[in-house]
Parts: C-alpha cells; sequence; structure tokens
C-alpha cells in the first residue's frame, strides 16, 4: 500500500524538477534575451558601434537559447558523455553570456526612467549603414555634432525617413539616471531645413510661416515674434499663425508681447476667438480700457459664450464701473447659472452701485 504511494511521489517529484530546470533553462533565458532586446532599442542611448549593435547581440542570444535544447534532448537519449559535457560548457557560458547582456539591459532601463527636460542637438548625418544578420536587419546612423564628435545611433522605425547622408538631423535627448543621454528620436533639423529653404527662396510661405511655427511650439517666442514680422512683411493676411503665437505668448505670462500680436491678428480677421483673447491680453497687461473695448465687441459676435462677460465684469469692476459689472456678470449667470465666484463677485459689488436718481413728480 504504501509503495505505490511512494513511486507516486517519487514521480511527481522528479516531474516537478524537470519542469523547474526546462522553466530555470529555457523560459528564464528566452525571456530574458526578448527583454534585454526589446530595452536596448527603446532605451538606446549615443555611443559607439557596441551599443548601436546591442540588439544583434540579442539575436545571437536567442540563437544561443537553441543550446539549452540540445542539452535537454541529449540527457532524453542518454549520448555520450564526450558531447553532453561539451553542450553543458557551451549552456554555462551562455547563461553567463545573457545574463551579462539581461545587467546591460537593466542597467540601461533605469538610466530611461528620467523625466528630465528633453535636449535638442543638431547634427550631420555621415552615414546610414544598413546590415543583415540571418533574418534579422538593422540600421545605425553614424552623425558628427556641431564639435565634429562622431557618434552611431540604432535607427528605428520611429525615426524619421527623410534624412540622408550629408543632411542635417536632430537628435531628441533626454539625460538618463544614469547620466548617459538616451535618444529619444532622430529626425529632421526642421529648422536647417527651413532656413535652407528661405536662403534659396526667400519668399517662400512655407518656410517663413514654418518658422514660426516651429518656434512657437519649442517656446522661442522672441525668435518665433521675428519671424512673424517677417511672414507678415511679405503675406499680411497670416492670422493663423499668428493666433497661435500669440496664445502661447500669453500662457508663458507676456501678455502684452501677446497682445501685440492679437492686434495685428484681429486686423486681419475679426472674429470671437481673436477679440475675446486679446481683450484678456489687455486686460493682464494693465490697459483695462482698451480691453473693455475689445471685450465688449467679443459679446456681440457671440452672446451665449460666458467667457467674454466673465472677463469684461473684472474689467469693469476693477475701473469703477460697478454697475456695467453688474451687468456683465449677471449675463454670466445666465449662461451658467451655477457659477459661485460670479455670484460672490455680485454680492461683493452690490453696495458699491449707485442708485439710480428719480426724478420729483
Amino acid at each position: 500500500m504504501i509503495e505505490p504511494i511512494v513511486r507516486l511521489t517519487g514521480s511527481v517529484l522528479m516531474a516537478a524538477a524537470w519542469c523547474a530546470r526546462l522553466f530555470w533553462y529555457h523560459a528564464v533565458p528566452l525571456f530574458v534575451v526578448l527583454w534585454a532586446t526589446y530595452v536596448v532599442q527603446v532605451y538606446r542611448v549615443r555611443g559607439n558601434a557596441v551599443l548601436a549593435l546591442l540588439p544583434v547581440v540579442g539575436v545571437v542570444m536567442a540563437a544561443l537559447w537553441t543550446v539549452f535544447l540540445l542539452s535537454e534532448l541529449l540527457n532524453v537519449l542518454n549520448a555520450n558523455d564526450r558531447l553532453a559535457r561539451v553542450v553543458k560548457y557551451i549552456e554555462r557560458g551562455s547563461l553567463i553570456v545573457i545574463g551579462a547582456y539581461g545587467v546591460l539591459a537593466g542597467l540601461l532601463w533605469i538610466n530611461g526612467q528620467s523625466a528630465g527636460p528633453v535636449v535638442r542637438q543638431s547634427a550631420r548625418v555621415l552615414a546610414i549603414t544598413k546590415s543583415r544578420f540571418g533574418p534579422i536587419r538593422y540600421t545605425w546612423w553614424t552623425v558628427a555634432s556641431a564639435s565634429g564628435e562622431r557618434q552611431r545611433v540604432l535607427r528605428l522605425p520611429s525615426d524619421a525617413s527623410h534624412v540622408y547622408v550629408g543632411g542635417d538631423a536632430e537628435l531628441v535627448l533626454r539625460q538618463g539616471r544614469l547620466l548617459l543621454w538616451r535618444v529619444v528620436e532622430v529626425r529632421r533639423d526642421e529648422e536647417q531645413y527651413l532656413l535652407s529653404m528661405l536662403a534659396a527662396m526667400p519668399r517662400s510661405h512655407t518656410a517663413l510661416a514654418g518658422l514660426v511655427s516651429l518656434y512657437t511650439d519649442r517656446g522661442e517666442l522672441d525668435r518665433g515674434i521675428q519671424s512673424y514680422a517677417a511672414l507678415t512683411r511679405v503675406y499680411p493676411d497670416e492670422p493663423d499663425v499668428g493666433y497661435r503665437l500669440g496664445t502661447k505668448l500669453i500662457d508663458t505670462h507676456r501678455y502684452r508681447d501677446g497682445a501685440d500680436i492679437l492686434q495685428q491678428v484681429v486686423t486681419m480677421r475679426r472674429d470671437y476667438a481673436g477679440l475675446y483673447t486679446l481683450g484678456y491680453a489687455l486686460a493682464w497687461a494693465g490697459d483695462k480700457h482698451e480691453a473693455a473695448k475689445y471685450l465688449r465687441e467679443a459679446t456681440k459676435l457671440a452672446p451665449d459664450d460666458f467667457r467674454a462677460f466673465y472677463s469684461l465684469g473684472y474689467v469693469m469692476r476693477d475701473t469703477g464701473q460697478y454697475a456695467e459689472a453688474k451687468v456683465a456678470w449677471s449675463k454670466v449667470l445666465e449662461l451658467r447659472p451655477d457659477f459661485p465666484e460670479v455670484q460672490a463677485n455680485l454680492r461683493a459689488i452690490e453696495g458699491k452701485i449707485q442708485p439710480t436718481r428719480r426724478g420729483m413728480k
């Protein structure tokens, strides 16, 4: 009675040991190889050819993984001891190499866990090298920075495809926790591209408007203002890029500069968005009376939009025109009845409104 139980227990333990061995020598190394190969691409860093070729190392490691399968097969077939020992040595060496590859990928992953500021670096593309290792194809950039330093960067599918040898590229970098510069993206140096276009065609609308948009998006607003002035000298009717630049200036609390741009915009196109935003900017810049003029005009264009009435109420209150402030804020409550801030404002100015004098009968 006891003997079958012992045999069953022994069989279960042997099966568990075999499964543990299979997991340790097969599943774990394969997972490490796949994860590490993914990491060295996504969290790539600037460096030499060794760093650029790390994914190829991953392919080699995946190939060595087949050695583990061969080892298991030899164990099952009870092959000769000499061959089994050779395979065992290769297996152990492969585990060491895969472990080192995983550690390197782990360091790159730790380095990549950084939310530091993005830095853009201009570079000249010296070469684009395409290679093939079995079924795997890969490409890396060889670039030179402005100081002449050469570096290699693995090329990913997400990188710009219209960057050519001899052209200008822009490396989007972010310094990692281990102080290595992670390459987030490689793309065409749009600024140099547009400046080159402008040098060839000084009246190019694409180049002039593109520079305004580029500097606006980058937050280089002084250069954006200069580029917008150059654009409007050639093409006076450009309200869209001007509105984007003006709102960006307001977002960075440069209200006077934003108002100057938006005043040009409303002369080109007098719509609610431009008038309201201009009035808002002028109010924050301290020019309350001028702000009131544009806000009143905005309320006439869009009487169902509460924002202009809301800002107009503050402008009227700040200039001592409490009755008009009450009218503006009352209109806000008509459009948005549940607005505690405006309700509190109305209660605060109630006692400051002079009663209307009635003539004697």
